[in-house]
């Protein structure tokens, strides 16, 4: 039975890669005009600040430079870009591979790929999202047409509901890697503890959404984020969005889980 599910799964997930291969169309050419790789690297570096942080408030600053090196291998982009890419050729069929590659290969769509990558890395600094969400309060109080674009492309992207539940699930697998890691797996209410917090983390992710999309799409004349928003409506935006949500949920379910035993063994080892 087990030897059937996985020779069917590797069968079906095949399947679109030999399609694009005879459209001409590559989960490399996407992945490198939407430039995953420079959005892998940065978010490494944000996985790398945030394991500061727990260096910081669960290990008292003693994790060092072994620490280090545990957050670094488990967010690696090498490891992971291909893995994604797999992931998503899995989820497109030919032509929404042809639809999403030509958009984003276009002027049009390398423009904005280069405004989110810009916004994405102006976010590592400090007070930039601040400033963004101050700017984004004062389009919404001033009912300006950009505001509008901008809550309709968060919308049509369900860009609030997706993240908070990806940042639910990464929670509690980082809390059942934090129990496994220290000897108390089963321990406890992960599950509860971490829904107690949803109202925060929707507010946090609403936060930050608004403050990435006022950030990236700023600089579009109101046309060019028309189009965009219209490609997102499409049948391969959606598909594309849902490929990359469901990707990248799994990504951070087994970096979370890792990081949550990694660390809890560090603690258990420091505790003896």
């Amino acid at each position: 039975m087990f030897g059937r599910m996985l020779s069917t799964a590797l069968l079906a997930a095949a399947l679109p890669v030999f399609a694009w291969a005879q459209s001409g169309v590559s989960a490399r050419g996407i992945f490198d005009a939407v430039r995953i790789g420079e959005l892998l690297d940065i978010m490494a570096e944000e996985s790398r600040r945030h394991g500061e942080e727990l260096d910081a408030s669960m290990l008292q600053g003693r994790g060092g430079a072994g620490w280090s090196r545990i957050v670094d291998a488990i967010n690696s982009p090498a490891a992971w870009e291909p893995q994604l890419m797999d992931a998503v050729s899995a989820r497109l069929d030919p032509e929404e591979a042809e639809a999403v590659l030509a958009f984003f290969s276009s002027p049009q769509g390398g423009r904005i790929v280069e405004l989110e990558i810009s916004a994405r890395r102006a976010l590592l600094e400090d007070g930039v999202e601040e400033a963004s969400l101050a700017r984004v309060e004062q389009l919404e109080a001033e009912g300006a047409p950009f505001y509008g674009q901008v809550a309709r492309f968060v919308e049509v992207n369900g860009l609030i509901d997706s993240n908070v539940a990806g940042a639910l699930n990464a929670n509690i697998a980082f809390l059942d890697g934090l129990g496994e890691g220290m000897g108390t797996a089963g321990q406890g209410d992960p599950l509860g503890d971490v829904m107690a917090q949803e109202p925060e983390i929707r507010e946090s992710t609403t936060d930050w959404v608004y403050s990435f999309a006022a950030l990236a799409y700023a600089p579009l004349d109101p046309a060019e984020l028309d189009a965009y928003i219209a490609f997102s409506e499409s049948g391969a935006g959606q598909a594309f969005n849902a490929a990359l949500f469901s990707a990248f949920d799994r990504m951070f379910l087994e970096t979370s889980y890792a990081t949550g035993k990694a660390l809890g063994g560090m603690m258990t080892s420091e505790d003896l």
